[in-house]
């Protein structure tokens, strides 16, 4: 399982679903993804099936290797989630948006309540874990859910995933995080950087 944020980059999306391949990645979420101006069409790559519906503002899109045709099922998704079933397991890739806080937040936090694991870009931020940042609402609200549900943040710090130069000052944070009810459950969780 992958993710990536692409910023709306139709290149990007096709760069990713390849590295994912040669990485053997069967179920891949891809976020700020890509939609055409009509809202009818996306990137794809040869090996990858696209699950997600393509409509305009869709944020976040789930893709799976060929193989898994017939397994994998889309079970649930809005703009900003994307969340699939395999064998059992169900495993959601999401952006979300730094546009939305207070009480639309926490009930789509509360709308995921159902996956085993969630990945992807949350523009949240707590010192749990992004250590070189202070805590926002978003972030203490997050830390509080994922508490209350028995979410844990799979993996080790691994230094930013995030960052931008803004008037010649580097502002750098964490926020693209993978977490599931138990990183036990998910061994060989970790960062890694395609490019």
């Amino acid at each position: 399982m992958a993710y990536q944020n692409v910023a709306g980059q139709c290149e990007g999306t096709y760069t990713f679903l390849e590295w994912c391949k040669k990485k053997r990645i069967d179920i891949v979420f891809v976020g700020e993804a890509w939609v055409d101006m009509k809202g009818t069409g996306t990137q794809s790559h040869p090996s990858c099936t696209l699950g997600s519906k393509v409509e305009k503002g869709k944020r976040t899109m789930v893709y799976w290797g060929k193989k898994l045709d017939g397994v994998a099922k889309v079970i649930k998704e809005d703009k900003r989630l994307a969340l699939v079933e395999v064998w059992g397991h169900k495993l959601g890739g999401i952006y979300a948006d730094g546009k939305f806080s207070g009480g639309a937040w926490k009930a789509w936090l509360e709308s995921l309540h159902e996956a085993d694991c969630l990945v992807g870009d949350w523009n949240a931020h707590n010192q749990t874990w992004d250590p070189l940042n202070e805590d926002d609402t978003r972030g203490k609200d997050m830390e509080e859910w994922m508490v209350e549900k028995g979410f844990e943040i799979g993996g080790e710090y691994d230094g930013p995933t995030w960052e931008r130069i803004v008037n010649g000052r580097r502002q750098q944070s964490q926020i693209d995080l993978f977490i599931s009810r138990g990183p036990k459950n998910w061994p060989k969780v970790k960062s890694d950087r395609f490019l």
